[in-house]
């Protein structure tokens, strides 16, 4: 069985990074489904997402400052009360089904995430699964699911607790493991 490295990014990635601050970002390896133009994928030049590294709930003001967002965000980065499928969600405008990657269940992951502009905090990494390709992943399922930090040589600043992913104060690229489940 196998775990397809842009549902990694979406389900694990975004969502931490937009808990952060306003951090500037994205997914190097895997690509996200955000990302993957920038690595030689086939994506329409009307999918590619050039505001790939900003996917921080709308801001800051659209985040905690509206009515309806009360300081959520979306799954994948996007804004909160944005339709669903928003269009960093499966079957939003930057999904063009491409797999950046595949995994072996149980297996020790290496991620590459690029920090463009620091505002220090944390990384947290989750996967939800789903049945289907075209299911909506969830804020709820994703906080069942974090994985487990490992650490390995060379991962940047450190692991705060197991799951939290400490990125200090650089920019550049940050080198986290993640163990993926069983099953």
């Amino acid at each position: 069985m196998t775990v397809s490295s842009s549902i990694l990014f979406c389900l694990a990635v975004c969502n931490c990074l937009v808990h952060l601050s306003e951090g500037h970002g994205y997914m190097y390896d895997p690509p996200s489904r955000s990302s993957v133009w920038r690595f030689g994928f086939n994506v329409p030049e009307d999918q590619k997402n050039y505001n790939d590294m900003e996917l921080n709930c709308g801001g800051r003001e659209a985040q905690h400052f509206d009515e309806v967002n009360q300081g959520r965000c979306g799954e994948c980065g996007d804004e909160w009360k944005l339709a669903r499928p928003r269009p960093n969600d499966e079957g939003g405008i930057y999904d063009t089904g491409i797999i950046s990657q595949t995994y072996t269940e149980g297996s020790v992951v290496r991620l590459t995430v690029n920090l463009t502009a620091n505002h220090f905090g944390t990384f947290v990494f989750r996967l939800c699964p789903k049945q289907t390709a075209n299911e909506l992943v969830t804020q709820e399922c994703l906080d069942r699911y974090p994985l487990q930090l490992v650490e390995m040589p060379g991962q940047g600043d450190g692991v705060v607790d197991g799951i939290h992913f400490h990125i200090g104060s650089t920019t550049g690229l940050y080198f986290p493991s993640v163990r993926l489940p069983a099953g």
